[in-house]
């Protein structure tokens, strides 16, 4: 099996993983992007402007496909030889086989939704696939929880609804389906007209689904109406697709590349993290800000300088806005500086300087504040 060359458009050979809502639970701050290299059988980890932390955090894998995040554990997916297993965000090993005798060297794709994990066992041309349900301790809830699949490759999940790419053109099959998480058929072709659909993610309304052979990603709604069937175009064997905030990250096969992308398909940074090997799965995380400090509240005499510092953690980058009794900063030459950044600086204070300061610190997670008093007297 070649990741980068499927034998034949009728069977794909290019499986990736999904980011699920719970990918967005805080890990450590320094590390968001982790992606799976199939031919080099490790995990790289990297900083959300594309640095390298650590090009094998987990190494020494069986053709590593899936990848996943529940707070600071991460799940991956082994195709060659059909298990999942566990980690570590730090790479250390909790359980190299949580799962086993899974699907093999066909399609091993997953998905996340709270304690459960959901697992596609794609054998090649045929229509007789299915979609397993697990505990994220390894046992069994149901498997097989959906039958009669095409090639089910990408899973999302999202608002108690299943997405699933198929991908099986023997069969005339290039689909996007949607069930409920107890395996009950909404529609099994809720998206068509797609070519070789690997990726899918989810945020909110909207499904984005990559199509391997044209090298495109394609928006849709959650009911199944075309947004833009090449958002994004140009790619090369474009694979797993994650979203974080209002960014969406894939995997290029093709280029070893990732790419990232807004969600209204403009590009931020085509080749954000390069020289990878056969990149195909990619979870992303963010850390939502929280202050560590803040200088204290402080009393002045007329006409003395006052300034105050916030030290915040969380995935950068993060910004900061300066707020005087719940009304916006802005500089004010020779009297307020910083207003949008971590030290606000106030000169020759005056009585109108004088009363409760906030300040917002934001990223794409959310955002969180603090306040402070500064009397001028």
């Amino acid at each position: 099996m070649t990741t980068t060359k499927p034998r034949s458009r009728a069977a794909i050979s290019l499986p990736t993983a999904v980011l699920t809502a719970m990918c967005l639970l805080p890990i450590t701050a320094g590390a968001q992007i982790f992606v799976t290299n199939y031919a080099k059988g490790t995990v790289g980890e990297y900083n959300l402007d594309g640095t390298l932390v650590n090009a094998k955090l987990i190494s020494g894998l069986a053709e590593p496909i899936g990848i996943a995040i529940s707070g600071s554990t991460l799940y991956v997916s082994n195709n060659k030889i059909g298990t999942i297993g566990k980690y570590t965000t730090s790479g250390t090993t909790i359980s190299a086989a949580l799962l086993s005798a899974l699907g093999s060297n066909n399609s091993l794709c997953f998905a996340l939704s709270g304690s459960n994990i959901f697992v596609s066992n794609f054998a090649e041309d045929t229509i007789s696939n299915t979609i397993g349900e697990y505990t994220t301790s390894g046992a069994v809830v149901q498997d097989p929880l959906i039958t009669e699949l095409a090639g089910p490759q990408g899973l999302a999940v999202s608002g108690g609804n299943l997405y699933v790419a198929n991908s099986n053109k023997a069969n005339g099959i290039y689909t996007v389906g949607k069930y409920s998480t107890s395996g009950a058929a909404i529609n099994p072709a809720l998206v068509t007209g797609l070519d070789g659909p690997l990726g899918i993610a989810v945020s909110g309304s909207t499904i984005f689904v990559s199509n391997f052979f044209n090298g495109t990603i394609g928006a849709y709604t959650t009911s199944g109406a075309t947004i833009n069937r090449a958002l994004i175009k140009g790619l090369d064997k474009p694979g797993g697709i994650a979203i974080a905030g209002s960014h969406l990250y894939f995997t290029n096969a093709g280029k070893g590349t990732v790419g990232e992308y807004n969600l209204n398909g403009t590009v931020v940074n085509a080749t954000l993290i390069s020289g990878l090997d056969e990149p195909i799965g990619i979870a992303v995380v963010i850390t939502s800000p929280s202050i560590v400090s803040t200088t204290q509240s402080t009393t002045v005499n007329p006409g003395a300088s006052a300034k105050f510092v916030v030290v915040a953690n969380g995935t950068g980058p993060l910004t900061y806005k300066w707020e005087l009794n719940g009304t916006p900063l802005k500089n004010v030459a020779g009297n307020l500086s910083g207003v949008t950044t971590a030290t606000l600086t106030i000169s020759r204070a005056k009585p109108a300087n004088a009363g409760t300061y906030t300040v917002v610190v934001s990223n794409a997670g959310g955002s969180t504040s603090s306040t402070v008093m500064l009397k001028v007297s």
